[in-house]
C-alpha cells in the first residue's frame, strides 16, 4: 500500500476494536475513504449497459467479473 493508505489504516486499527476488523470491514472502509460515488456510479451504468458485441466470450467475462466487483447489489450470489 502507498503510504497515505496505509496510514490511514494503521490509524483505523488504532481506534477500532480487533474482533471488528475482518477482510469485510477493510474493504467497506476502504471503498469509502478511496472510492469516489461518481466512479461508483460510472461502473455501475457500464455494468448494467455491459453488451458482449463484438467482444469474445472471455472479453466479455473478463469485464462482466471486473464491473461486477463494483456493482454489487446487481448480483446475485446464490
Amino acid at each position: 500500500m502507498c503510504d497515505t493508505r496505509y496510514q490511514w489504516w494503521n490509524t483505523l486499527i488504532s481506534v477500532v476494536p480487533k474482533e471488528q476488523v475482518t477482510w469485510e470491514f477493510f474493504q467497506s472502509e476502504f471503498r469509502k475513504k478511496f472510492i469516489s460515488q461518481r466512479f461508483l456510479d460510472q461502473k455501475h451504468k457500464e455494468f448494467l449497459e455491459l453488451k458482449q458485441g463484438r467482444k469474445t466470450i472471455t472479453e466479455y467475462e473478463r469485464e462482466f467479473v471486473w464491473l461486477s466487483k463494483h456493482a454489487r447489489e446487481y448480483v446475485s450470489t446464490e
